[in-house]
């Protein structure tokens, strides 16, 4: 898998499902073009710390 962008994201506490809502918006067909990544991973802390509300998204 090439790496074409990486974004680091600071979620807010208790805002995490309104961020995975608008992150699933993004996949919709409304938004689909030829050009779309074919791989998408999205990383996130599983240990509870300070950092649990910061993700990876790896296009």
């Amino acid at each position: 898998m090439a790496v074409f962008a990486i974004f680091t994201y600071e979620v807010k506490p208790g805002r995490m499902n309104d961020f995975m809502a608008k992150l699933g918006e993004a996949a919709s067909p409304k938004l689909n073009s030829e050009v779309m990544p074919q791989s998408v991973r999205l990383f996130r802390n599983a240990v509870p710390s300070p950092d649990t509300n910061t993700l990876i998204l790896v296009y």
